[in-house]
């Protein structure tokens, strides 16, 4: 609703979030080998932040759910930042999380054209997932230098895809 004032835009994404918790939160379901992959790719040696624009007590029923606190660096939600994606502020602030992280050296996992155009903003490249729901072209055009269809497609291929550098 591009035409809105803020103040009703803010209503309707309060709205949004007290519907979403109040009915759903509870009915979702991690993506199958979603934990497996957070796993495998800190087994390996990476530091696995987690960067989200849900808020922080939404973020902590995702983690609890997938089982993955003790595996993750950190956590930056949409409640560290003033922008949330396309605005890379959320990756910013995770990278902030690792001081010792450089962009040629981190690679983002999304689904969406919104998390890849962020990571670009930071100079950071992006591994895509059509699980979003968005079709590979539109992950292409937005940047996305690696499209697997889902978590367990990425996990499988695992050796063969940017993680493996």
């Amino acid at each position: 609703l591009p035409n809105v004032d803020d103040q009703l835009r803010q209503q309707i994404a309060a709205h949004h979030d007290e519907t979403f918790r109040r009915d759903y939160l509870m009915r979702v379901e991690p993506f199958e080998h979603a934990s497996a992959l957070v796993s495998e790719v800190t087994n390996r040696g990476c530091a696995v932040v987690l960067a989200s624009s849900s808020n922080q007590e939404d973020v902590n029923h995702y983690i609890d759910l997938l089982g993955i606190r003790t595996l993750l660096a950190g956590v930056t939600t949409a409640d560290d930042v003033t922008h949330s994606k396309p605005a890379g502020d959320v990756f910013a602030a995770a990278m902030k999380k690792l001081p010792d992280a450089r962009p040629g050296e981190t690679i983002v996992i999304g689904d969406t054209p919104y998390d890849v155009i962020a990571a670009a903003k930071c100079g950071l490249e992006t591994i895509a997932l059509r699980s979003g729901g968005f079709p590979e072209a539109q992950l292409r055009s937005a940047g996305a230098q690696s499209i697997y269809a889902d978590v367990g497609d990425l996990l499988a291929n695992l050796e063969h895809s940017p993680i493996a550098r």
